[in-house]
C-alpha cells in the first residue's frame, strides 16, 4: 500500500472515530498512549498483552468500542478491515508483543501518554511494520535493544 493512501486513511479513519465518540479530544487524552493498527481483513483480531503486569486500564479501541476496567491481556475483534487509532488510557504499565503474529499489525507509536512503564523487555518484539511517530519525554530510558529483541 502507497504511504499516501495509508496516510489518507489513518486520516479518515481517526476523523470518524472522534466524530464518532471514539477517540475524546478532551485534556486527559493527552495522558493515553497512542498507537495505530491495521487489519487486513473483516473479524481480525488484535491482541493488547501486557506480559503479565498491568494495572486497571481502559481501551478506546478505535472503531466505537471502549474496553473498561481492564486487569490482563485484551483482544477486540474488528468488523472492517482498516487502520484504527487504539488509545490505552489508566494504571498500563507493560506491553508485551514478544514477537507474536499480533505484533506485525502494529503501524506506529504516535503518543506515549504519561504511563509509568514498569518493563520495556520485548515490548515491540515482532512489530516491523511500526515507524516510531515520536520519542518518549518521560523519565522511562529502555534500549532499543531490549524493547524488540
Amino acid at each position: 500500500m502507497r504511504l499516501d493512501l495509508a496516510l489518507g486513511m489513518l486520516v479518515v479513519v481517526t476523523v470518524l472515530s472522534i466524530a464518532a465518540g471514539g477517540a475524546n479530544a478532551d485534556a486527559a487524552s493527552a495522558q493515553d498512549f497512542v498507537t495505530t493498527w491495521q487489519t487486513t481483513s473483516p473479524g481480525e483480531m488484535i491482541v493488547i498483552p501486557v506480559g503479565g503486569e498491568a494495572g486497571t486500564y481502559a481501551v478506546d479501541w478505535g472503531d466505537g468500542t471502549i474496553s473498561s476496567d481492564v486487569t490482563g491481556d485484551l483482544e477486540h475483534i474488528y468488523d472492517n478491515a482498516g487502520i484504527y487509532v487504539v488509545r490505552i488510557s489508566g494504571d498500563f504499565t507493560r506491553i508485551h508483543l514478544n514477537n507474536d503474529t499480533n505484533a506485525r499489525k502494529l503501524l506506529s507509536i504516535d503518543q506515549w501518554g504519561n504511563m509509568r512503564w514498569t518493563s520495556m523487555d520485548l515490548a515491540f518484539a515482532g512489530a516491523s511494520n511500526m515507524l516510531y511517530g515520536v520519542v518518549p519525554s518521560h523519565g522511562n530510558r529502555f534500549s532499543r535493544h531490549s524493547i524488540h529483541t
